[in-house]
């Protein structure tokens, strides 16, 4: 899905590659909480699981918010506006990406031995 919305960013098309964003943010979402019902809900289940904080909810929803206005409002997003939700977008993706990671890592890493 989201080589489709950088299809949709590299062709200009904005108002497709804003709700794809949207789209992706619900994947990404869904993933880590299950469907919720909506984003609101979503979001709630993200921020209550820690997965998120207070500042990390108002940039997801933002991009959110960005998504719908495109997706229901007919809005037409700058070139800025749409390259701010791709950034958060992959920072979603990055933390998802991270997390597994960091547990490898720390199941790889030999403890520290006790004097």
């Amino acid at each position: 899905m989201l080589d489709e919305v950088y299809a949709a960013l590299h062709a200009d098309s904005r108002r497709l590659a804003m709700m794809g964003a949207r789209a992706v943010i619900d994947v990404v979402i869904g993933r880590a909480v299950g469907d919720q019902g909506n984003f609101s809900k979503g979001l709630d289940a993200l921020e209550k699981g820690d997965l998120i904080g207070k500042r990390d909810r108002k940039i997801i929803a933002a991009a959110i918010d960005a998504g719908s206005a495109a997706m229901h409002r007919g809005h037409q997003p700058t070139v800025d506006d749409l390259n701010v939700v791709i950034d958060i977008v992959e920072r979603m993706i990055q933390a998802e990406i991270l997390e597994a990671k960091a547990k490898e890592l720390a199941a790889t890493t030999p403890p520290r031995k006790r004097v």
